[in-house]
């Protein structure tokens, strides 16, 4: 059961590559490290394309990524994941 994968959504993403100023500094570690323990000892994650593009727009609008480092981030996406394209084939 250890290699089947994990999703992970959007929320966890955005704990763990963006720093939410809104968010009191003692909370914002917190989350960060729950999100960064998940993903670094998960050893199958699975991702939407809609987290990516949910990840990726939020990265742009509130923490003010460039082009260029939401194209490295997409690319670990696919390096890192299984990416599970949102289509009627996954409907149940």
């Amino acid at each position: 059961m250890a290699d089947r994968p994990v999703y992970i959504d959007s929320n966890i993403w955005l704990y763990s590559l963006m720093e939410d100023s809104r968010i009191p500094l003692d909370e914002r570690i917190r989350k960060q490290q729950i999100a960064n323990d998940l993903i670094t000892t998960c050893e199958v994650i699975s991702v939407s394309t809609q987290v990516i593009n949910e990840v990726c727009f939020n990265l742009i609008r509130k923490a003010g990524k460039t082009e260029s480092e939401i194209q490295d981030v997409i690319q670990d996406f696919y390096d890192l994941c299984e990416i599970v394209s949102l289509d009627d084939s996954v409907l149940l």
